[in-house]
C-alpha cells in the first residue's frame, strides 16, 4: 500500500494527488475514514485548540496516550515536553478521570530521614572532629531539600514550586515567593500547571546561563489588587531580550523549539479576561499578568 502524507496539523484529510492516485477505490475509502477518525480522536482536537502547531514527537506522544501506551519523553530545554503533560491532563478531563503530578517528595522524606537518623548517631559516637565537619554540611545541603516545599494555598502551585525548588537548589538557583496560592481556586488545575511551569522553566533557562551564581536569582509574586490578581516574576537576565508588543520574541535559530511557552501563557490568562505584559530593565527581566478576579 502506498503511504499517503497529511499537509500541516490542520486535519483537513488531503493528500497529495499523485500519491492518492497509486490507491484503489477501496484503499482510498479506508485512507478518508482513518482521517475521519483521526479528526474526531481526543488528541487533534486538543491539537487544534492550541495557538501553535504541534511538533511530531507531541502529536506522536498525544497519539500515545489516547492509545493508552506508557510514554516517556525526552527533548531538551524548551521544546514542548510540557505539552504532552498538559494533554495527559486534558485527556483526563475528557474521560473524566482523575490525573496525578508526582514528585518523589514522600520517598525521598522517608530515605533522608533514616539517613539523617543514622548521621546524627554517629555524631553521638563522638566521630572525630573532621567526620563530624563532614556529616553536618551533609546535613544542611539535605536540610534544604526539605525548605523547598511549599504551601501556598494551592496544591497545583504547590507542587510546581516545589518540584521547581528542588530543581533551581541543584543548580545554584534562588527561587522565592510571595503571595497566595488561594487567589487562583477559580481557575482549572491544567491552567495554572501551563501558566506557572512555563513562567518559571524560561526564568530558570535564562539565570541558569549566569556564572555568577550570585545573579542566579528569581522571585515569583501572586497578590491581590483590588478586584484583580497581579501574578509577577523577576529574573536577572543578561541576555539581549527583543520585545514585540510588550512580549518578548526568541532571537534563536531554531524558532520551531521556542516562544511557544509564551504563547500558552499568554493564551490562558486571555481565557480569563486577562493581560500579559514583559519589559527589562537594568538587566531584570519582568513579567506582569493581570488577571480580574472571579467572585
Amino acid at each position: 500500500m502506498t503511504h499517503h502524507r497529511r499537509h500541516g496539523n490542520n486535519d483537513t484529510g488531503t493528500y497529495d494527488a499523485e500519491m492518492t492516485t497509486a490507491l484503489s477505490p477501496a484503499q482510498r475509502y479506508a485512507a478518508f475514514k482513518q482521517t475521519q477518525a483521526k479528526r474526531q480522536s481526543v488528541s487533534s482536537r486538543f491539537a487544534r485548540s492550541m495557538p501553535f502547531e504541534l511538533d511530531d514527537f507531541q502529536v506522536k506522544a498525544n497519539d500515545a496516550l489516547e492509545a493508552g501506551d506508557n510514554v516517556l519523553v525526552a527533548a531538551p530545554t524548551g521544546a514542548g515536553k510540557t505539552v504532552v503533560a498538559d494533554f495527559a491532563i486534558y485527556l483526563a478531563q475528557e474521560r473524566n478521570v482523575k490525573a496525578f503530578y508526582t514528585t518523589p517528595i514522600k520517598a525521598l522524606s522517608n530515605q533522608k530521614y533514616h539517613d539523617l537518623k543514622h548521621q546524627i548517631n554517629l555524631l553521638k559516637s563522638g566521630a572525630d572532629s573532621e567526620k563530624a565537619g563532614e556529616y553536618l554540611e551533609q546535613m544542611e545541603r539535605e536540610i534544604k531539600i526539605y525548605e523547598t516545599q511549599n504551601k501556598t494555598g494551592n496544591k497545583v502551585l504547590d507542587t510546581i514550586l516545589t518540584s521547581k525548588s528542588m530543581h533551581c537548589q541543584r543548580h545554584g538557583i534562588e527561587l522565592k515567593f510571595m503571595g497566595e496560592g488561594q487567589l487562583l481556586n477559580f481557575m482549572e488545575d491544567m491552567d495554572i500547571s501551563a501558566l506557572f511551569g512555563n513562567m518559571l522553566d524560561n526564568a530558570i533557562e535564562s539565570v541558569v546561563k549566569i556564572k555568577d551564581r550570585q545573579k542566579r536569582l528569581i522571585s515569583l509574586h501572586v497578590i491581590q489588587d483590588k478586584q484583580f490578581i497581579r501574578i509577577r516574576t523577576e529574573n536577572y537576565c543578561e541576555e539581549n531580550v527583543q520585545f514585540q508588543d510588550g512580549i518578548p520574541i526568541t532571537t534563536k535559530k531554531d524558532k520551531r523549539f521556542h516562544g511557544y511557552g509564551m504563547k500558552s501563557m499568554k493564551k490562558i490568562v486571555e481565557k480569563y479576561g486577562g493581560s500579559v505584559m514583559a519589559g527589562k530593565a537594568n538587566n531584570w527581566f519582568e513579567l506582569k499578568i493581570l488577571i480580574p478576579m472571579k467572585h
